[in-house]
């Protein structure tokens, strides 16, 4: 139920300054004029200047004994009278000359009484609005303004509201039996599974459409993986709703979501299928867009893990730094400092390096790789967990470029390719990495060569870092 305070339906306000009083109230010389060529008695002059100033403010006239009474005084005092001139209560206006009132102040005005025209002109504006609108009040509030708009005297509230509800009657009711037409008795099928009553279940499949998306765990977006692709075979697609404007199709979601199983079959039945159909549309898109986010979550998750192991990787090789520090150290003063032959020297870099030069190679190709926060060697270890579901995802999610450059996608493409592969070498001469940064790129260079798990994994955490 909308109330009137919702709206923007003209109504006195119970306090107002004496400056909003002088600026809205306060009679022209004009109208004084009218008034007193209208009327002979004061109680009706100050009765027809209230019926003016106030319709003037509202677009309909009020009852005068409904006005507050500061604001009759106000009028009274700014035509001359007197407190103590004042009448009281419906005194202020006699009950056979507010019809001859009222005629006169819309002439003056130039406004058109309320009226079988009016009504039409108040029901098209309704049922245009309808057609985009959500909010019942937004129709009511466009049906005031295309009134007085018009110039034409506002009927009471509860009219405007009678006219609101039967135009959003009409139209939705109108994209009601289109959908159901469209859907033809195959899709009708499929949702009369969906409110079959299966009392030996404690959910229904139509619980299952409402389903939310959970924490971004792997066993979670394998769930929600499962219920999209149940959605999409579902789903009867936007050809379905053509010509039904896009907060049609959310608002009839929004019904749909609210209702039972038991609720839904007791609508009528254009209205069930269509905002049952509306529903599973909704939600079909919606969890594209919430694998989407869990992908995201996931996978910030695992970089956050690799940059942490990273930390880990620093703090426990200090003391294997200081080593390489000091070798470098010692090889400086043998290859620069010292004053024997090449042959000499030669000797005492040997010496310093020790008997295993190739060990203290890893160690510095090792420190190189993790140098400068590169994280993206630690990926691996934590993106094996969630290989499966993340391709399952990105299988079932077809991506589209916003450009013309379609590199990104390629590299996806090759992924889902090759994410099977068992042979020990593959050289993707044709993909072009060049949209990668020079870490991830020397990182990925190491692992192309080999299409294994690992090369997957690698390449789809790298990927990830550039989405």
């Amino acid at each position: 139920m909308v109330s009137v305070n919702e709206t923007a339906y003209p109504r006195l306000k119970s306090h107002s300054t004496p400056k909003e009083l002088a600026a809205v109230y306060a009679p022209s010389p004009e109208e004084l004029a009218l008034a007193n060529v209208q009327t002979q008695r004061p109680a009706a002059r100050i009765g027809f200047l209230v019926l003016l100033k106030t319709f003037q403010r509202l677009g309909y006239f009020p009852k005068v004994a409904d006005v507050p009474s500061f604001i009759v005084c106000h009028i009274a005092k700014a035509a001359g009278f007197s407190e103590a001139e004042i009448p009281k209560g419906e005194a202020i206006e006699a009950r056979n000359t507010r019809i001859r009132h009222t005629g006169r102040i819309l002439t003056f005005l130039r406004v058109t009484a309320y009226c079988d025209a009016a009504e039409e002109v108040m029901i098209a504006a309704a049922l245009a609005a309808d057609m985009t609108k959500d909010d019942l009040a937004d129709i009511i509030n466009i049906a005031i303004e295309e009134l007085v708009r018009q110039r034409y005297e506002l009927p009471g509230f509860t009219t405007v509201l009678k006219v609101a509800r039967k135009a959003r009657f009409t139209v939705n009711s109108g994209y009601h039996q289109a959908i159901y037409q469209f859907l033809e008795e195959r899709g009708r099928a499929k949702i009369d599974t969906l409110l079959e009553n299966r009392l030996r279940t404690t959910k229904s499949a139509w619980d299952r459409v409402k389903q939310e998306p959970k924490s971004p765990t792997v066993g979670h977006m394998r769930e929600f993986i499962a219920q999209l692709e149940w959605l999409k075979k579902l789903d009867l697609g936007e050809a379905s709703f053509a010509g039904l404007p896009d907060i049609k199709l959310r608002q009839f979601a929004a019904e749909a979501k609210s209702l039972d199983t038991a609720s839904m079959r007791d609508l009528v039945m254009h209205k069930r299928y269509a905002i049952a159909a509306a529903l599973i549309r909704i939600q079909t898109a919606r969890a594209f867009d919430d694998l989407a986010e869990m992908f995201v979550k996931r996978m910030q998750k695992i970089h956050q893990h690799a940059k942490d192991a990273l930390d880990k990787y620093h703090l426990d090789q200090v003391g294997q730094t200081h080593v390489l520090v000091a070798m470098l150290h010692e090889v400086i003063l043998a290859a620069c400092k010292s004053k024997g032959s090449a042959r000499e020297r030669f000797k005492t870099i040997t010496s310093a390096v020790g008997s295993d030069p190739d060990t203290v190679l890893e160690q510095c190709e090792a420190f190189g790789a993790y140098a400068d926060k590169n994280y993206l060697p630690f990926l691996p270890k934590f993106y094996k967990g969630a290989r499966a579901a993340l391709f399952g995802l990105l299988e079932g999610m077809p991506l589209i470029a916003t450009s013309s450059d379609q590199s990104l996608l390629q590299a996806v493409a090759f992924l889902l390719a090759h994410r099977k592969v068992k042979s020990e070498w593959l050289w993707p001469a044709d993909l072009d990495l060049s949209w990668i940064s020079d870490k991830s790129g020397g990182h990925i260079s190491l692992v192309l060569r080999n299409v294994t798990e690992k090369t997957c994994e690698s390449l789809a955490g790298t990927l990830n870092s550039v989405f």
